[in-house]
């Protein structure tokens, strides 16, 4: 008797052992749900074919473990938290625009076609997208395109775009519209370490005004660093004009740093009031910033159908409405090649188009540049901008190729030159800057002292001339 009642009693805290694993398992799994639900660690789900990709849902969190070919066939944009490229490829792939829907554009009441390899994603990074086609076509409303994010992204780190082709083909009479097209994302809060090489952006057909082209990024929202554009053609025709473009960003809300430029080029049919610069066409106001970038080799041919459009366009940024400091435009080419500007105003620069009562350049440099402009007494041609209201200091340009209108060897100001200098050329110097000659361009020192030039930012190649230092691209 004693023995089954030891029996039992095992049995008894056996059952109690076993209930007790189980109520915990169920405790446990309610408790995660609810940590996931409440924005707690979710789970990651690795992608190893391309059917899982096509399988991947709204709001989940990826991680890609090889490379994986789509063989050209259509893919259709989605919305999701995270995803780890890994390091690897995603390559040959169609996207084309759908009836979806999404409203989000800075709370304006606008629904947007967002069409891009994804529509909006928190945070993406270690990914290439290699031979993307993204395509818009014809839609009533207004569309942001591009190859990685057409929507907004919170993060990205280690994007490259290569290869590649971004379309907007739209015809629309809603000069409100809006559209943005860039190369990696439409409205971008951080990036780090993002490129675009050997691609192109083209807008077409009749209609679409206020359109904002960025190379990389539509709007930068926060603070961009070491991101690249190498060899990205922006194209536009068939009476579509352009309200901001650059080779890095449309407009720069936020803080570009460290960022490049080259063997770009822009040719855009322009507007009433267009900004464009090689850089990026228009710096925000406030607290915006551009440090330690440059633009280089690239090319600007501006035209428009209007009768009166007031253009700013300069080899680095279109138009400054805050603080560019440590930059530099070497060997760029800026020409508006349209005679039927009528009352227009056409401002070009070296360096910039123009810079607002509110916007300063600091410690810049333009190089080696080229700046056309048609010969009519509204067309104003400089070597460093075309026009300014603010505060130009420490800067200074080098043999510049300027013709068109009226000429200045460094800027039409209104404000501030503060210990600016010109090269030693025989060009127009209105501001009576004082002059650098060839020997002084090949001192450091001389550079160093004259221009009060920062060692974190500047110093010589092995030609003896002037470069930035603080990119690692």
């Amino acid at each position: 008797m004693g023995i089954f009642k030891g029996i039992k009693k095992i049995i008894i805290l056996l059952l109690i052992a076993f209930l007790s694993v189980i109520t915990v398992a169920i405790i446990a799994k309610a408790i995660k749900d609810n940590f996931n639900e409440n924005g707690g660690a979710s789970e990651i789900i690795e992608i190893w074919s391309a059917d899982e990709l096509y399988k991947m849902k709204s709001d989940g969190e990826y991680i890609l473990m090889n490379d994986i070919d789509l063989e050209s066939n259509i893919w259709t944009p989605i919305s999701i938290k995270s995803f780890n490229g890994n390091g690897y490829t995603i390559r040959n792939c169609s996207i084309i625009d759908t009836p979806k829907m999404i409203n989000y554009y800075r709370n304006e009441p606008h629904d947007y076609t967002y069409v891009g390899f994804f529509q909006r994603v928190d945070t993406l990074e270690n990914l290439t997208l290699e031979n993307i086609d993204v395509t818009c076509f014809s839609r009533n409303v207004p569309v942001s395109c591009a190859a990685i994010a057409a929507g907004y992204s919170g993060n990205l780190v280690n994007i490259c775009v290569k290869n590649s082709s971004i379309s907007i083909i739209y015809s629309t009479s809603d000069e409100t519209s809006k559209p943005i097209v860039s190369g990696i994302c439409s409205w971008v809060s951080n990036a780090k370490n993002c490129k675009i090489e050997n691609s192109s952006i083209s807008i077409t057909k009749s209609g679409l005004s206020n359109v904002m082209v960025g190379g990389a990024f539509g709007s930068i929202e926060g603070i961009v660093t070491n991101c690249l554009s190498d060899a990205v053609n922006i194209n536009t025709s068939g009476n579509v004009t352009i309200l901001s473009c650059g080779g890095i960003a449309g407009i720069n809300s936020g803080k570009l740093k460290n960022s490049l430029v080259r063997n770009c080029s822009i040719n855009a049919l322009c507007h009433s009031n267009s900004f464009i610069g090689g850089l990026v066409g228009t710096v925000d106001s406030d607290f915006c910033e551009v440090i330690s970038c440059e633009s280089k080799n690239n090319t600007i041919l501006l035209s428009t159908e209007k009768n009166d459009p007031t253009i700013m366009a300069g080899c680095f940024a279109g138009k400054a409405h805050s603080a560019i400091s440590n930059c530099i435009s070497s060997n760029n080419c800026v020409k508006f090649n349209d005679s039927t500007n009528g009352n227009g105003n056409i401002y070009l620069g070296g360096f910039i188009g123009s810079i607002n009562e509110d916007g300063s350049v600091v410690s810049s440099m333009s190089m080696f540049n080229k700046v056309f402009n048609i010969d009519t007494e509204k067309a104003f041609t400089a070597g460093f901008a075309g026009k300014s209201n603010g505060a130009i200091v420490n800067s200074a340009v080098r043999e510049s190729n300027i013709s068109g209108g009226e000429i200045d060897h460094f800027a039409f100001s209104t404000a501030i030159i503060e210990n600016c200098y010109v090269s030693n050329d025989t060009l127009n110097n209105r501001n009576s800057l004082p002059i650098l000659n060839d020997e002084d361009w090949t001192s450091f020192d001389i550079l160093k002292s004259k221009l009060r030039l920062s060692l974190q930012y500047w110093t010589f190649d092995s030609d003896l001339k002037l470069i930035n230092t603080a990119k690692n691209i």
